[in-house]
């Protein structure tokens, strides 16, 4: 909840009296009318960010990897047995994984290798076995640099020779016995999530986009999961490994979806659909479908469109589960949309943002900025809302949800929770966001490898996030198809200047004319304009002011008599932050 106006008014010499505004890190708050509110809260705060008493222009992102073939849509850090890290990706149209400086595409069961050295220019190669290849297929072959050159097969291959579309790249070749594999094969929508989870028992990872059979990667090889084509299972709408055993929500089973459905494996064999404990169940209390399976301490919470579900272990030879409805009037859209705290969830509903924490009652906490994200004025695009997805960011304290606006098939807005203040703030992105994931870095950043002048970085050499192991955003472009990483270093989108601004609340007085002598704050960075409104008119120019890269006070100066005024901060670039603000005024007249 916001605060209401206590703001601090200091006595000057004679009638002047100072409005101080201590900090601006309360949040955006559109609950109450803007001249009730405390002048910490904004009305707007647009690509900046809270951090401890400061307000920050946000962080950029840079490209990682190259171009993608279909829409980048989960990226996923598989921690194997062996200690070993691998990074993958789902997109639209295939599975990849991250080999040095490029995705790789990952073989799904199909491969051989390459009998002779192929020299750069060539499209004929030579292969030791051409069996489950195909005309069209992609493929992709090592180079003698360890690059993979991703093309596809032209013709039909015979005997020992497959024909491929593009020459090996000039500069390059393909060494003897060099890997030559066929791509995995996806069909993914955009409006279906990737649900992905780590199986440690096998040391491998399945994964379901809601349309292709559910895959398995061992480590080498993508391919369908055994066992449930035997039972007629062709997807599902998420999974999760729950006590021991695979669990399959929302299945598609002999071409009939079984959206209120729940399968699971036997314990212990996520491949064994009809023996042992394996079993299903459909939830028929009401018709909401599921959307997600997320674990929270004991239990196993089922997210459906309008309702929540919890499930709990029994592990009698009667009934292995028990699942009860506990919430019934509200409940999460997308997959993607509820965030694991650890102790509970904060997920993204129909009608606001909330925190469930197992029980039989949700927490709002979206009241601050209700009228933005929902309502009948709310920005959020209603036909997209399945492509709503959030995830937390521990190092800054916050949660992130995505959304598609009006005009947008993507998400390009981000709502910025911070965890301790309960303070929201928003993020514009240059373009949709397909995707996401989280990954650790292997390597520290060198003092060569910033980018940007020392005036636009928000950090310190001693830092964290400089560090190996520090956590990085992995984003999905769906215009570009690329994936790019904000790291907190990066201080423009690809290349684009981030622009930002915030507006303060209205100062008002309910009897009196003001005129305002001066506007004062305490920043750094490059350069600020600084705004004013008055009397409902239109913003008007106070002063452009060049600002230095150590935070400094700053008095501008330039009288107008109002009944209320609001100020607009704004500009271009990182490395901008703000303390405080204030500003002189003495009364003028009765209105």
């Amino acid at each position: 909840m916001p605060a209401q106006a206590q703001d601090v008014v200091l006595d000057l010499q004679e009638d002047w009296k100072f409005q101080y505004v201590p900090r601006l890190t309360d949040g955006v708050s559109t609950l109450i009318r803007d001249d009730d509110l405390a002048g910490t809260n904004l009305i707007e705060c647009e690509n900046l960010y809270y951090y401890q008493h400061e307000l920050r222009s946000d962080t950029g992102y840079a490209t990682f990897g190259q171009t993608l073939r279909g829409e980048p849509r989960r990226s996923y850090q598989f921690l194997k047995q062996s200690g070993s890290v691998e990074l993958l990706l789902v997109t639209n149209d295939t599975f990849y994984l991250k080999v040095d400086d490029e995705w790789h595409y990952v073989s799904d069961g199909t491969s051989t290798s390459c009998t002779d050295g192929e020299p750069a220019g060539e499209t004929s190669i030579v292969v030791g076995d051409i069996t489950g290849f195909s005309d069209g297929d992609f493929v992709g072959i090592i180079l003698d640099d360890g690059t993979q050159h991703q093309t596809t097969i032209n013709g039909v291959p015979a005997g020992v020779t497959i024909v491929i579309t593009d020459a090996v790249p000039v500069g390059l070749t393909i060494s003897a016995a060099a890997e030559f594999v066929k791509a995995v094969d996806l069909t993914g929508d955009p409006s279906k999530q990737i649900s992905i989870v780590t199986d440690p028992s096998q040391d491998d990872v399945i994964f379901t986009n809601g349309i292709d059979a559910v895959q398995v990667y061992d480590g080498s090889t993508c391919e369908a999961l055994g066992g449930l084509s035997g039972i007629g299972v062709s997807t599902c709408a998420a999974l999760i490994i729950f006590q021991s055993s695979l669990l399959l929500f929302g299945t598609v089973e002999t071409g009939s979806s079984f959206t209120q459905r729940i399968r699971w494996s036997d314990t212990a064999d996520f491949i064994d659909w009809t023996t042992g404990n394996a079993s299903y169940l459909d939830l028929f209390d009401n018709e909401d479908p599921i959307t997600s399976g997320v674990l929270l301490g004991p239990y196993c919470i089922v997210y459906r469109t309008r309702s929540i579900v919890r499930g709990e272990y029994i592990g009698s030879t009667e009934r292995l589960y028990n699942f009860e409805t506990v919430i019934s009037d509200e409940g999460c859209q997308s997959h993607d949309g509820v965030v694991d705290m650890q102790d509970h969830h904060i997920f993204f509903g129909n009608d606001g943002v909330y925190e469930y924490r197992g029980g039989a009652n949700i927490t709002p906490i979206s009241e601050d900025i209700y009228s933005v994200l929902f309502g009948t004025l709310g920005e959020v695009h209603p036909s997209y809302i399945s492509r709503i997805f959030g995830f937390r960011v521990p190092e800054l304290k916050e949660v992130w949800f995505f959304y598609t606006v009006s005009g947008g098939t993507y998400p390009t807005k981000t709502a910025r929770y911070r965890i301790d203040t309960g303070a929201w703030t928003f993020r514009t992105w240059q373009e949709g966001i397909s995707g996401f994931g989280t990954y650790f870095n292997i390597e520290g950043l060198r003092w060569i490898d910033a980018e940007g002048t020392w005036a636009e970085q928000d950090w310190y050499w001693t830092s964290s996030k400089l560090l190996a192991q520090a956590p990085v955003i992995l984003l999905g472009l769906a215009e570009t198809l690329e994936t790019v990483t904000y790291d907190h270093l990066a201080v423009t989108d690809d290349g684009t200047d981030i622009v930002w601004h915030a507006v303060t609340k209205a100062f008002s007085h309910p009897r009196f004319k003001f005129r305002v002598d001066d506007f004062q704050f305490r920043a750094k960075g490059t350069a600020v304009l600084i705004e004013y409104l008055i009397d409902d008119g239109s913003w008007t120019t106070y002063e452009n002011v060049t600002l230095n890269a150590t935070a400094t006070d700053h008095q501008i100066t330039n009288q107008f008599v109002t009944k209320r005024v609001q100020w607009r901060i704004s500009g271009t670039g990182a490395g901008f932050s703000m303390d405080w603000i204030g500003f002189s005024y003495e009364f003028e007249s009765e209105w």
